[in-house]
């Protein structure tokens, strides 16, 4: 959380209980949410009660508004409608008034009434999610009022659920440069505990679990019903994208440049799993490679759905030709593997990888300046080619190995303010690989903002599952397909 939100959020604590203790003698005006009706729609399918209550957040996005009528109106769901400024004036009260009825609507609320009126409900949802809201929501900011209702349900541990499908729905075909940035935004506040999905998986059955009692259910934030993995019928989880074929393609033609899972969602047993395989950069970087080399490296990345290839920036545009439409990445080391080079040659490797069909570039930050104390000149260094990538993913490599603790918290940190979009550990030729240890430190010390990459000995399965648990976001192998396929590999190097 930046410190200018925390300040703001105590500012607001500390007012709200000073109000309150100024107001203690005078009488109590009635509570806007004294009373909040609980409703419970039930399906023809069975006579089942849904745990919990909801409360539906709506916000100026309207462009998928007839489909989310059909479907709450159908949905095993208890819930009352929150509307913000946008949302008012982007939508007909009174349509929703006769749509949504019984449901309690909302029009006014103030800071002083969220706790008592938060406590109502055990699942908040977001069914149209604007750019505002996710920015919001990805940063902690509660100077929306909306989102300061919405992060502090959060922040209470409970269940958040949004829907990005209008969002992408009406970015379209933004540049890739603000697609990606939407998405980045996205993972963040998965990281946070929220959950993404469909619209239709929100109100088909994923939202509460019901029950045939009063368990509340929902407040768990782990409580979303899964597949069986024995059954070929999906009930609407919204994890399992290997049997919702047509939803994650929806997504996909909407702009999304990635589709995700946590790792072993939707594995079958016998299948390399493919969530894993979204997060590994398929590497060769030796020396001595040959072009039959990079094109079995191209093949096995299409067929695992790599996230990318990783290789040295004279076989950029070789390995691009070859992946053309396959949804794999070229990404390219520069500076490699000393990270001596000066400024303006890495600047001109990344202009040329660039110009080659690089996605992303992998730089080795100048540690003989970072060991030196010389910050400006390794944050700089870092910055320019930051700039030089034009709004390519950059990952800075630290040789973690070579490092103190405090030069890898420095070295992260540079990296941050210089705009990076990731961390790496490891050249995997400085003697030393990814620790879960470095991982964590890293992770905490740039937090849920950047990505981080475990690089340099993850030869198997088990060791690349501890980098993720520790917090990376992304592994560089070259024994990748062993690693998703789970076999044990003597491979050594990177």
């Amino acid at each position: 959380m930046d410190n200018k939100y925390l300040i703001e959020l105590i500012t607001r604590e500390v007012l709200s209980t000073m109000k309150n203790s100024a107001n203690e003698k005078l009488p109590s005006p009635p509570a806007p949410f004294s009373t909040v009706p609980s409703y419970s729609y039930q399906n023809n399918s069975a006579n089942v009660k849904c745990a919990g209550r909801s409360l539906i957040v709506l916000t100026g996005i309207s462009n998928m508004r007839e489909n989310f009528y059909k479907m709450v109106s159908g949905a095993n769901l208890k819930f009352d409608v929150l509307m913000s400024e946008g949302a008012r004036a982007a939508f007909d009260v009174n349509e929703i008034r006769s749509k949504l009825m019984p449901a309690e609507l909302y029009l006014n609320f103030t800071y002083g009434d969220r706790t008592a009126f938060l406590e109502k409900y055990d699942t908040v949802i977001m069914p149209f999610m604007s750019l505002s809201a996710l920015d919001h929501i990805a940063s902690l900011n509660t100077d929306s009022m909306v989102c300061n209702y919405v992060v502090w349900h959060m922040i209470r541990n409970k269940k958040l659920i949004v829907s990005a499908e209008p969002l992408l729905n009406q970015v379209g075909s933004a540049n890739p440069a603000i697609i990606r940035e939407i998405n980045q935004k996205i993972a963040k506040i998965t990281e946070l505990g929220v959950a993404v999905m469909p619209l239709a998986n929100i109100f088909g059955g994923a939202v509460s679990q019901c029950e045939s009692g009063s368990q509340r259910g929902a407040a768990n934030a782990n409580s979303l019903t899964t597949c069986s993995a024995s059954s070929h019928n999906c009930v609407s989880c919204g994890q399992c994208f290997t049997r919702r074929e047509s939803d994650v393609n929806i997504i996909k033609n909407a702009g999304a440049s990635r589709i995700s899972a946590a790792p072993g969602v939707g594995t079958a047993p016998g299948a390399f799993d493919s969530a894993l395989a979204s997060m590994i950069d398929h590497t060769l970087l030796k020396p001595d490679a040959k072009e039959s080399d990079f094109d079995k490296l191209c093949d096995e990345a299409r067929k695992y759905k790599f996230a990318s290839v990783c290789v040295n920036p004279s076989w950029v545009k070789f390995c691009k030709d070859r992946l053309r439409n396959s949804g794999v990445m070229v990404c390219t080391v520069v500076g490699f593997p000393l990270g001596a080079t000066s400024t303006s040659a890495k600047v001109c490797e990344t202009i040329q990888a660039v110009t080659d069909g690089a996605d992303e570039i992998d730089m080795v930050i100048n540690i003989g300046a970072l060991k030196s104390g010389n910050t400006k000149i390794v944050e700089d260094d870092i910055h320019e080619v930051v700039k030089a990538a034009n709004g390519r993913t950059v990952k800075v490599i630290l040789e973690t190995s070579l490092l103190t603790d405090e030069e890898k918290v420095t070295a992260c940190r540079l990296s941050k303010n210089a705009k990076a979009h990731f961390v790496k550990t490891s050249t995997g030729f400085g003697g030393g690989g990814a620790t879960a240890n470095d991982i964590a430190l890293m992770r905490k010390t740039v937090g849920p903002d950047m990505g981080v990459k475990a690089s340099g000995g993850i030869r198997d399965l088990q060791t690349a599952q501890t980098m993720i648990a520790a917090g990376a976001t992304r592994v560089g192998a070259s024994a990748s397909v062993a690693i998703v396929s789970g076999m044990a590999t003597d491979k050594k190097g990177y």
